[in-house]
């Protein structure tokens, strides 16, 4: 890529990530949103997952850009991207463990302390609800 151009991905219907190698900052808008919860909210009705997050995650950490510009929130640095992750990913293994366990959403959310979506948050299942509703289909 030479200079002056920059890179865009999509994750789910309506995300958009911009990369500008020459300035090393991305705009990563929804993807990240640290003002709503340490965990993700994804629309799984428009195509999102949380593998999908968390390898998109991967792939932002990846782009080793300066600042991370979120959906909403303060800017973020990539040591910021790589706690997210590892929290999302333990929590990802988490619901998997108790899911194979047959255990209900009910029992997984008690069992995780999943606290209750507060503010703009409440727009969004939980990264767990969304991560049982993934693993039931």
């Amino acid at each position: 890529m030479s200079r002056g151009e920059h890179r865009s991905i999509t994750l789910t219907d309506g995300d958009l990530i911009i990369y500008l190698p020459s300035q090393n900052v991305v705009f990563a808008g929804d993807i990240l949103t640290p003002d709503f919860s340490n965990y993700p909210g994804i629309h799984l009705d428009k195509h999102g997952s949380s593998l999908g997050w968390i390898k998109t995650m991967q792939a932002l950490i990846a782009l080793n850009a300066d600042i991370y510009i979120s959906g909403h929130g303060e800017p973020l640095k990539r040591a910021d991207l790589e706690s997210r992750l590892t929290v999302a990913i333990a929590r990802r293994a988490e619901i998997e463990r108790l899911f194979a366990a047959h255990k209900s959403l009910g029992e997984i959310k008690a069992a995780l302390n999943d606290p209750a979506p507060t503010g703009m948050a409440k727009m969004f299942p939980t990264f767990t609800e969304t991560t049982y509703q993934e693993l039931t289909h």
